[in-house]
């Protein structure tokens, strides 16, 4: 009994030196991560830039540019546009614009056609 005692103390020592070692190469590492890139920093890839601006933040930043105003003041609540105040897109539907579609769920009109859904080989018996 004393000897399995022994041994299991034995591997128990063991198991502590390990762990604590191990502690200690996470300690290390993470302590070289962070100097090599610093809480807040992003890291960039060389000769890759993903945009995730849409064109009406373009249009919105080009405004602000050339409105000769200073960016960092705030606008009175009326003046930035909303979808509301928006004015329709100029031209016609031209390549790569979309059309407009009203997603009106108070219009219960029924736009069904008829039997568009129905087989033609397919017939009820």
């Amino acid at each position: 009994m004393k000897e399995m005692f022994a041994s299991a103390q034995k591997k128990s020592d063991e198991q502590g030196k390990l762990v604590a070692s191990l502690a200690k190469q996470v300690e290390t590492l993470t302590e070289k991560a962070k100097s090599k890139n610093p809480r807040g920093a992003t890291r960039t890839r060389i000769g890759r830039r993903l945009n995730f601006e849409t064109p009406s933040d373009r249009a919105t930043r080009a405004d602000k540019d050339s409105s000769g105003h200073n960016p960092d003041e705030t606008a009175p609540p009326g003046a930035q546009p909303t979808v509301e105040n928006l004015p329709p897109p100029a031209g016609s539907n031209e390549v790569g614009d979309f059309e407009r579609i009203d997603m009106d769920i108070s219009d219960q009109s029924d736009h069904s056609d008829g039997g568009a859904d129905v087989h033609p080989r397919r017939t009820r018996s």
